[in-house]
């Protein structure tokens, strides 16, 4: 998670289609040491839906 820009500390929230990955990236993320974990317990698809709510993109390349 580091690799990803995550640091200590860093408020988490995983999710996916249907919660299952989202639930097991939520394990991973605490095992790995952070705390302030949430699974979001909907799809990324009722998120995204709702234009309140915020969507971040990351815009680098590899």
């Amino acid at each position: 998670m580091s690799d990803a820009g995550f640091r200590s500390g860093d408020h988490v929230v995983t999710h996916c289609d249907g919660g299952g990955r989202a639930a097991l990236a939520a394990i991973a993320a605490l095992r790995a040491g952070y705390d302030d974990v949430r699974a979001y317990y909907l799809s990324f698809a009722d998120w995204a839906k709702d234009e309140s709510c915020p969507i971040v993109q990351d815009q680098q390349t590899k």
